[in-house]
């Protein structure tokens, strides 16, 4: 009767990231992250712990993905390592702030603990409000 309620949640979807991503294939590798959410996963983990150059439209780029797993109630966590060029970007563009970062894909593919529903990885108070949107382009 209700055991489709205890079924465990579908496995994360786990999209590695080019080894670098400019302009000039930006779209195919974001592409990929789309096409994970399309396909129905509650969750889509982005790797770039084997990305070495990422530019910082490419990286802001993720912001929209993260809008598009929200309008269908799931989430995108991100894998940077730590120290790498790409965390680094993140950072001066306090995207880590805005964004569930991890530091493994084994960290990111833990299920979240009970509790509301928020982005895991994510401060919660009036800090994750105090950013100005984004100016498209």
């Amino acid at each position: 009767m209700g055991m489709h309620d205890q079924l465990p949640p579908p496995a994360p979807v786990i999209v590695i990231m080019p080894a670098e991503i400019d302009l000039t294939n930006q779209d195919r590798a974001y592409d990929q992250l789309y096409a994970a959410l399309a396909s129905g996963a509650d969750v889509v983990i982005a790797d770039f712990t084997g990305t070495t150059f990422c530019d910082c439209s490419s990286m802001r780029r993720l912001l929209a993905v993260r809008a598009r797993a929200a309008v269908r109630d799931a989430q995108l966590r991100v894998v940077i390592s730590p120290g790498g060029s790409p965390c680094r970007v993140m950072q001066l563009m306090e995207l880590d702030r805005r964004l569930a970062v991890y530091p493994s894909t084994e960290a990111a593919a833990r299920p979240p603990c009970p509790g509301p529903r928020d982005t895991p990885g994510m401060s919660p108070g009036p800090a994750q409000r105090s950013h100005p949107p984004l100016q498209p382009g």
